[in-house]
């Protein structure tokens, strides 16, 4: 087998294994990594996401409250049915609670962004002057 199949392969594998699992209303209900796309999504539609995602300690739950507030329903809809592998009218016809909601979304995205290319995008969202962390210099 060539190298670049069983990489194809991997991936493939990869994207339908589940990373975790939430108790929800007494069940395990598995949940997914999500793709960059959704990722994005989210983010463009909620820019105060990418601080929270990064943010260590006590504090991060919070963050992550707040700009989820903010973010709107389909911002978590679409998070919490791309991490779970439903449809966001199923995710909406469950009317999820706000504790629920929030196990889901901090599973999903604990999961779902490698520590490295969080750094990275943070990084690059700074220095187009998006507002994420410290900017760049312009010397």
């Amino acid at each position: 087998m060539k190298f670049s199949e069983l990489a194809k392969d991997a991936e493939t594998l990869a994207k339908h294994l589940p990373v975790a699992a939430v108790k929800l209303r007494g069940h395990d209900v598995d949940v997914f990594r999500i793709a960059a796309g959704d990722i994005l999504y989210a983010v463009g539609k909620a820019p105060a996401l990418l601080d929270a995602w990064t943010e260590e300690g006590e504090g991060r739950a919070t963050k992550i409250a707040e700009a989820l507030s903010s973010a709107g329903l389909d911002v978590i809809d679409h998070l919490i049915a791309a991490g779970l592998k439903a449809t966001r009218e199923e995710v909406s016809q469950f009317e999820l609670d706000l504790s629920e909601q929030f196990n889901i979304l901090n599973a999903i995205l604990k999961h779902s962004i490698p520590d490295e290319l969080l750094e990275k995008v943070h990084a690059g969202l700074a220095n187009a002057g998006l507002g994420f962390g410290e900017t760049a210099s312009a010397d």
